[in-house]
């Protein structure tokens, strides 16, 4: 989940994160693919079991939660104004 605040999800990306997730929910449990096919279990069968929660909305509440802090920044310091230069070389060491 590091870094997901900046995430854009597409389809293609959330299937990916939605999958995978499954399949660490399955390995935390402790059941296989074919096992669960066999047993006819569902997601939220294995969710329960894991007390996992759904990572789409983790990161949809952590995306909001970023949102939030870039708002309330001054906006000043993410830009040089137009009119004014930059100094001439390299920044200096921090």
């Amino acid at each position: 989940m590091y870094g997901s605040e900046v995430w854009t999800f597409a389809k293609a990306l959330s299937e990916r994160v939605r999958v995978t997730h499954a399949a660490l929910k399955r390995r935390l449990v402790g059941i296989s693919l074919s096992e669960q096919r066999q047993n006819n279990l569902h997601r939220e069968d294995i969710r329960a079991r894991s007390n996992a929660r759904d990572p789409l909305l983790v990161f949809k509440k952590k995306k909001f939660g970023w949102t939030g802090h870039v708002l309330r920044r001054n906006v000043d310091i993410w830009w040089t104004p137009i009119g004014e230069k930059r100094s001439v070389g390299r920044p200096p060491m921090r």
